[in-house]
């Protein structure tokens, strides 16, 4: 076939004017799976680990020892001698200086401080308490201090995304991450039957922290581990139905 000069050039003009005119579209390549942003959870638990604390309290055990049931998980073992028992607490009310914390941390302590996000330690003071929610309520001199808002009773579900702030084996403040792994179950030496599972690493003197979900709300207290060979790594919080309930008594008390 024979092209003359002049008709190609011809064509390729009109040619050129019909892809001007036409519009044009975008292809955009779909990016793997190592290209997607990869989640952070530091500005959540930036903004909410100003108010979880550390507390101490000091026991005498009677007869130079405490009653344990191994299979509690918390509390360990105990010396034979005066003990500074630690674990973790949370700001619920920082108008009223109102913490909660794990009954057994606390319980027939002679003396309680407290450790607040700035440096601060401040004496405290047991004004409610659930034993069988191994639940406490502590007051400090309110000031300077950070709440953490509850959740709603229903909120929590299998799967949900969860993470724990406390003072493990008294290193210093750390976060772990991890489920819901079951609800609504028992706990050996605890009373409510209710309780959050989660794989959230829980460590001793975590008792008595935050289990938070991904809003930035408290929906338990983290209460206990399992030691089980078949279930290790476990936790036990309590939900955040049984915090209001003694936060109300507490409030009501003065």
């Amino acid at each position: 076939m024979i092209f003359h000069s002049g008709r190609l050039a011809g064509a390729c003009t009109a040619l050129l004017l019909v892809l001007m005119a036409a519009p044009t579209y975008s292809v955009q390549r779909q990016p793997s799976h190592a290209e997607f942003p990869q989640s952070s959870l530091a500005p959540l638990v930036d903004s909410t680990s100003p108010s979880v604390v550390a507390v101490t309290s000091i026991k005498r055990p009677p007869n130079g020892h405490l009653t344990v049931d191994p299979a509690a998980g918390f509390p360990d073992a105990p010396l034979p001698q005066d003990l500074n028992v630690i674990g973790s607490g949370v700001i619920v009310d920082a108008n009223l200086g109102l913490i909660v914390t794990s009954h057994h941390v606390v319980e027939d302590a002679e003396a309680v401080t407290v450790a607040v996000s700035d440096g601060r330690r401040l004496d405290a003071a047991v004004i409610a308490a659930s034993e069988g929610d191994d639940l406490a309520i502590l007051r400090i001199a309110p000031g300077g201090l950070s709440a953490l808002a509850l959740g709603n009773a229903d909120g929590p579900q299998v799967g949900d995304h969860v993470f724990a702030v406390g003072h493990p084996l008294g290193r210093g403040q750390s976060t772990t991450f991890g489920m819901i792994s079951a609800l609504h179950r028992s706990c050996p030496g605890i009373e409510n039957a209710d309780l959050i599972v989660t794989d959230a690493l829980i460590e001793r003197g975590n008792s008595g922290g935050p289990l938070i979900n991904g809003r930035g709300e408290l929906v338990g207290i983290n209460v206990a581990r399992s030691r089980r060979p078949d279930a290790p790594g476990l936790g036990f919080a309590v939900p955040v139905a049984a915090v209001r309930a003694v936060l109300a008594r507490a409030r009501l008390s003065g």
